[in-house]
C-alpha cells in the first residue's frame, strides 16, 4: 500500500506493463540501472547523477514540502531558527534556502522521522519534509502534541521514472501512459491513501498518549492487591481465633 505502489497500479492499468515493486537505496542508483531496474525518484536526486546515463519519465506528481517547528514556539510567535533538518533527497532546498538567510544551518538524516526527532530533542529548529510523510508522521500522537506546520517557501519537487540510457522504447510506453492519467485521478490516489490507510498506531503510541493512565491504572491494581491481601489475611486470623475461642469453650465445658 502507499501512494505511489497506487499510482504504478494505475499505470500498469493504462500501459498493460506490470511492476514488481522493491525496496532500493538511491545512493546504489547505477548498479541498480545496471541491472535493469527502473528508479522512482525525484528530479532533485536525479539532478545530482549522471544525464548521460539516464532517461528520465514525464513528472509523475508534484511534490510538496512542509515545514515543521515546535508548537510552542509557533504559539509563542518564536518558531524561527538557524538549523534546519532534512534528509538527502531535499538537498536541493539548501541553496535556496542559503540565498534567504546565509546563517542557516543544515543537518541530515536518514529519514523523515530522524528529522521530527530533532526538533523534538532541540537539535534542530525546523524540519523540512515531503508533505505526504509529514501529514503521515503527523498523526503519531509523540508529534501532533508537540509539533506544527508552519508557513514556509515553496520549492516544490516532482517524482519521476527512471531507466538506463537503453530503455528508450519503455519510457515511451511509460510516457504515453503517465500522459493519460487525469488531475483528478492523482488526487483521488492520495486521498484514497490518506483516509483509507491512516497512520497505525503501536503500543509506544498508546503508551505515550496513555501512560498516566497506565499509571493510575497499576496503582489501583496494587492497592487492590494490598487491600485484598490484607483483608485476606484479617479474615484468617479472625477464623483462626473464633476456632480457638470455640474449642477453649468445649474445654471448659467438659471440664466443668
Amino acid at each position: 500500500q502507499g501512494i505511489w505502489p497506487e499510482y504504478l497500479n494505475l499505470i500498469s492499468e493504462k500501459s498493460g506493463l506490470t511492476f514488481e515493486i522493491q525496496k532500493g537505496d538511491y545512493r546504489d542508483y547505477e548498479s541498480l540501472i545496471n541491472d535493469g531496474h527502473l528508479l522512482l525518484l525525484t528530479n532533485s536526486t536525479i539532478a545530482h547523477n549522471n544525464h548521460d546515463e539516464l532517461i528520465t519519465s514525464s513528472p509523475l506528481m508534484d511534490l510538496e514540502i512542509s515545514y515543521v517547528s515546535l508548537k510552542s514556539g509557533f504559539i509563542n510567535n518564536d518558531y524561527t531558527g538557524n538549523v534546519i533538518a532534512l534528509t538527502e533527497e531535499l538537498s536541493y532546498v539548501e541553496p535556496f534556502l542559503t540565498q534567504e538567510n546565509p546563517e542557516y544551518q543544515f543537518v541530515y538524516y536518514d529519514d523523515s522521522e530522524s528529522c521530527l526527532n530533532a526538533v523534538i530533542n532541540s537539535k534542530a529548529d525546523i524540519a523540512i519534509q515531503n508533505n505526504f510523510r509529514v501529514s503521515y508522521l503527523m498523526q503519531k500522537p509523540k508529534y501532533s502534541d508537540k509539533l506544527t506546520q508552519i508557513p514556509g517557501q515553496e520549492y516544490n519537487n516532482q517524482m519521476h521514472l527512471v531507466a538506463g540510457s537503453d530503455q528508450a522504447m519503455l519510457m515511451s510506453i511509460l510516457n504515453k501512459a503517465i500522459s493519460h492519467i487525469s488531475d483528478d485521478e492523482k488526487s483521488a490516489i492520495v486521498q484514497k491513501e490518506l483516509l483509507l490507510h491512516p497512520y497505525e498506531f503501536h503500543f509506544n503510541d498508546i503508551w505515550y498518549k496513555y501512560w498516566n493512565w497506565f499509571v493510575i491504572a497499576i496503582i489501583v491494581i496494587i492497592i487492590a492487591v494490598i487491600v485484598y491481601t490484607a483483608m485476606t489475611h484479617r479474615m484468617a486470623k479472625l477464623k483462626i481465633e473464633q476456632h480457638e475461642s470455640e474449642m477453649l469453650r468445649a474445654k471448659l465445658q467438659l471440664d466443668e
